[in-house]
């Protein structure tokens, strides 16, 4: 399922090297970096190239993320929830909560 969230930022990152895209990259001398500059095809390509190439595939990874976790919970709860690899796998999913939780709040423009 992470695949496929890989897959369509990977293609949306491609045709936006490749120039097909309604806005490029220009170099930003003032901070050293790239700047997005549209070009004349107006604003609804790149608005659709946002929400497809950022905000679905961290969709597609947050209900995964929520699967594992879930999925570990109801593990969690079982007959052999002191085991080793009941407790790895709990602390595994929690850390993979957090580093979404970070992905969301760095894809935030409010913080």
């Amino acid at each position: 399922m992470n695949v496929l969230s890989w897959m369509i930022a990977l293609v949306t990152n491609l045709l936006l090297a490749l120039d097909n895209m309604a806005y490029h990259l220009v170099d930003n001398r003032s901070n050293g970096g790239c700047t997005f500059l549209l070009t004349g095809k107006g604003p609804n390509v790149p608005l659709a190239n946002t929400i497809v190439g950022i905000y679905i595939p961290t969709a597609v990874i947050g209900i995964s993320y929520a699967m594992f976790l879930l999925k570990t919970c109801r593990h969690h709860s079982g007959p052999q929830s002191g085991s080793r690899i009941c407790r790895r796998r709990l602390e595994l999913s929690r850390t993979m909560l957090i580093l979404f939780m970070w992905h969301c709040a760095s894809l935030s423009r409010q913080f």
